[in-house]
């Protein structure tokens, strides 16, 4: 779909059917807004976790987790959250939608 010569078209209709006619998201009018352009195309990408959250979770532990061997586990360690790692993104550099 993502190379096809009607990919606008078809990944408008896939997230309209999807996610219904208005946007989730604020800054764009329409899913033909979002898909205008020259998309890019990643799959199984790495996502880092923001160091702000990292930070976060450190310091508010114990609000987030409960059972005693992961709060013992937990104790010292810097790092708390790793990477996501997505199946698929679309980005579209022109409007900075990604999906």
């Amino acid at each position: 779909m993502f190379y096809d010569d009607l990919r606008q078209q078809m990944l408008t209709e896939l997230f309209t059917k999807a996610y219904g006619p208005t946007l989730p998201i604020t800054g764009l009018s329409s899913w033909e807004d979002c898909l205008k352009g020259d998309l890019t195309s990643f799959f199984e990408a790495n996502l880092l976790s923001p160091t702000t959250y990292k930070e976060w979770l450190r310091w508010n532990l114990e609000q987030r987790h409960f059972i005693p061997y992961i709060l013992r586990s937990a104790d010292g360690k810097k790092k708390l959250e790793g990477a996501t790692d997505v199946d698929a993104l679309i980005i579209n550099p022109r409007n900075g939608f990604v999906y």
